[in-house]
Formats: C-alpha cells, structure tokens, sequence
C-alpha cells in the first residue's frame, strides 16, 4: 500500500509522535512518503492565478507542488496530520490546500482522487479540534475524497509529549493505533453522495459558463477533454458560435426534421445548454415557437 503522509509542522513534537504511532501499524509491506511543512513547500500562495487561467506547471511554486500532488495521486492512503494554532491548521498546511485549490472539482479535478481514503489527525489544547478538521475536510472533499476518517487529539496535561503522563501518552497511541488498524486492509473507497452532488454541480456550472467562452477557459477545456462535459461535446459538433447556442447564427430560420435529420443531442442536455429545446429526438418533433423544458 502506498501511503502518502503531509506533516503541518516541522516540530517534532505532539503531532509528530501520534503520526509516528499510526505509521507504525502500517509500515509492514508500506511504501510510505511524508511531506513536512513548510520545508518541503516554503512558499505561501501568491494568489496570481496562473494556475486557474493557464496551468498548475506555471505556477511559481511547482517545483515544490508538483512532488507533492504527485505522491497524493498515487497513494492509496492519505494522512493529513496537524496541531491546531489558533483553533485552526497551521499556517503552512494551509498554504499547501491554497495551491491545490487549482484541482478542487470546481476547477480540475483528477478522477483518481475519487477513489482514494484519507485519514486526519489533529492535536490541541483541550477540546478544539473542530476548525482544524474543517479546514482539511473541506479541501479533501472538494478535491474529491469520499473516504474521510478524523481523530483529533485533546491535551489537557500539556502540549509538550516528555510532559505527559506514560498512561496519558499509551493512551493515546492505543486510540490512533486502533484507527489505524482500519486502514491494514488496501481497498479502495467508493464516490460518496457528498462528492457525487459536487460533481453534479461543478458540471452544470461548466456547461453554463463554457457556453460564453470562446476560446474555452483552462478549466471548461480539462472538462471538454475528460469527456466530462458531454453536453458541449454536442453544442460544439453543431458548431457553437462565440456568443453560445446550439446551432451556427443565421444558419436557419426555422429548423425543421428534414433539414437536420436525426440528432444524437439528448433534449435534457438541449434544454441546459439552450434554455429551450428544439430538438426532441425520441418523438423527431419540433417547436421553434415555444419553450419546453424535459
């Protein structure tokens, strides 16, 4: 199993023992690589949108970014392990979920995210795990993840590990050893409903703005090229104009069956890109005069 790990400290403290103790479950027939930040990726997002108007090979940081996303794309298993500053992830945890926002379903997802599992571990003074977790969920599911697992760690002895108590500390190893156990099985997860939805949604937005695009943005072009975006497939074999619509300008003022034959466009698909179908496929009858919505 290939197991890709990303620390949000260097400090090898609290989060870098509860890290260590669910590891060492899994290590036997492992390959596990770990990212500890900010080294590996001592950079902060510049939010110049290269990626999202251009590529994610442009951005500034890709040196940094790319050996990263391409361990997550091949691991089986995902571990995101962090103490909470500020009743948040660190600094520089955020900084790597900012610049893989380009992959986010909303931009350019990678289809191979949709069957991975992740597991995420926390650690804060007390009780406050929740707005960590958030932060690391959110991104795990909009980059696709259904499979999502979190265990976070209340240290109320104190935030140093020599300061625990050795029952406080075995513990705590029991309770992230026991997680970890789940995980000595490789299976991979299904797409859940929650990533299902997003997915549904990302799509119709795609086909709405790819409609005024001419040429297509780097995101509506990913979707065209996945084959994700079947509806444009069929605006664009019709020859779409800039302006959208499913058929060339002035091409004909009333279409009818004879001039355009059989169709392969769905009317469902017909009635999201043109807010009006002309085409019912199924019945070969149209209306020009009309609205009608399937």
């Amino acid at each position: 199993m290939k197991i890709t790990v990303i620390i949000g400290t260097e400090v090898k403290g609290c989060t870098y023992h509860i890290k260590e103790a669910f590891l060492d479950v899994l290590r036997p027939g492992s390959e596990i690589t770990e990212f500890y930040l900010p080294k590996d990726l001592p950079h902060f997002c510049r939010g110049c949108k290269t990626c999202f108007l251009q590529s994610e090979e442009l951005c500034p940081h890709a040196d940094y970014v790319g050996p990263i996303w391409d361990s997550i794309l091949e691991a089986d298993l995902l571990v995101l392990t962090s103490p909470v500053y500020a009743l948040r992830t660190t600094a520089q945890m955020k900084s790597l979920l900012d610049h893989l926002c380009v992959h986010w379903m909303v931009h350019r997802p990678d289809e191979r995210m949709f069957g991975k599992k992740a597991v995420v571990l926390t650690n804060a003074i007390g009780v406050f795990n929740g707005g960590a977790h958030k932060d690391l969920i959110t991104s795990l599911r909009w980059l696709g993840v259904s499979h999502i697992k979190k265990l976070g760690i209340g240290l109320m002895e104190g935030v140093f590990w020599p300061e625990l108590s050795p029952q406080r500390r075995q513990a705590i190893i029991q309770r992230v050893q026991s997680l970890a156990r789940k995980y000595q099985t490789n299976d991979s997860a299904r797409k859940g409903l929650k990533v299902r939805t997003l997915f549904a949604i990302t799509r119709l937005m795609h086909q709405g703005a790819a409609r005024k695009e001419d040429p297509l943005s780097a995101d509506n072009q990913y979707w065209l090229d996945k084959g994700w975006d079947k509806a444009l497939n069929q605006d664009l074999a019709f020859d779409r104009p800039p302006s959208g619509g499913l058929f060339r300008a002035g091409a004909l003022q009333s279409p009818n069956v004879s001039e355009f034959g059989k169709m392969t466009i769905l009317p469902t698909q017909a009635c999201i890109l043109a807010k009006k179908c002309f085409v019912c496929v199924g019945k070969e009858r149209i209306s020009s005069e009309k609205v009608e919505l399937h």
